[in-house]
C-alpha cells in the first residue's frame, strides 16, 4: 500500500498512545513529544501519539501521488509515523495505529527537476484538499490527513466533506538526509483540525500536529 516512489495509491495516517481522560489506567505510551519526528492526533477527545525511535516507530516518507490530473498536475509528498512492522510491509493490518499527512500541491505544468519541485511546499494555512489517485481524479490543493485505527480501518479527509477545517504548515526546512533508505530533503511541521471518514462514511472528529521528513519526488 505504501510505496516510497512517485505513485502511492493511498495513505495511512495515525497515532499510537491513546488514552481517555475518564480511564483509570495510565496510558501505555506518554503523550509528551520528545522526538524530532512525530504524529499526534486527538480522535473524538482521545489523544494518540506516535514518535520516531519510541516503541519501535519510525518515519516513512514518499509521494502519494505525483502526476497529471484533469486540471494540470498534482504532487503529494507525505510523511508518516508507523511501526517498524508497517515500514517493512505496509499492509492495512500493519498500518493499524499509524498516521500520515501530505501537502497537496497543484501546478499547471509538470515539474521535471528537483529544483522545480523542491520549492513547492510552503508554510501557511492550506485548508483541506483532495488527493488524486488516478489521472482522471479531481485534485484540490491543500492538506491530506489519514489515520488507521487499531483494527486497520483507514479514516481520511478524502472520504467526506469538511466544515471549518484547517491544515496549517508551520515549518518547511531544508534538511538533506542521505543516511536513510529513501533520501529526504525537507523537514515539515504542521497542525490540523478536520473530520476523518472511513470508506463507509463513518466520521471521526480529529485535530493534531505532525513533524517529519519529506521525500523529494523526482
Amino acid at each position: 500500500m505504501f510505496n516510497t516512489v512517485k505513485t502511492l495509491p493511498f495513505l495511512a495516517l495515525a497515532a499510537l498512545l491513546v488514552f481517555g481522560s475518564c480511564k483509570d489506567d495510565p496510558p501505555t505510551f506518554p503523550n509528551e513529544i520528545t522526538s524530532a519526528y512525530y504524529f499526534q492526533i486527538v480522535i473524538d477527545g482521545d489523544t494518540t501519539t506516535y514518535q520516531e525511535g519510541i516503541n519501535d516507530y519510525g518515519n516513512i516518507v514518499g509521494d502519494f501521488w505525483g502526476g497529471p490530473v484533469p486540471s494540470g498536475y498534482q504532487y503529494a509528498p507525505f510523511t508518516c509515523i508507523a511501526s517498524a512492522e508497517a515500514i517493512a510491509n505496509t499492509t492495512p493490518e500493519n498500518l493499524a495505529q499509524s498516521g500520515a499527512v501530505a501537502i497537496l500541491i497543484n501546478t499547471p505544468d509538470v515539474r521535471n527537476t528537483f529544483a522545480e519541485y523542491s520549492v513547492l511546499p510552503t508554510t501557511g494555512d492550506k485548508g483541506i484538499g483532495l488527493l488524486a489517485r488516478t489521472t482522471v481524479d479531481s485534485a484540490v490543493a491543500g492538506g491530506f490527513v489519514s489515520w488507521f485505527d487499531a483494527n486497520g480501518t483507514e479514516f481520511n479527509t478524502n472520504n467526506g466533506t469538511q466544515s471549518n477545517a484547517s491544515f496549517v504548515v508551520t515549518e518547511v526546512t531544508d534538511q538533506e538526509d542521505q543516511t536513510r533508505a529513501v533520501p529526504t530533503y525537507k523537514t515539515v511541521a504542521l497542525t490540523f483540525s478536520c473530520t476523518l471518514y472511513d470508506e463507509n462514511g463513518n466520521a471521526r472528529q480529529a485535530s493534531g500536529r505532525a513533524r517529519g521528513r519529506m521525500v523529494a519526488w523526482q
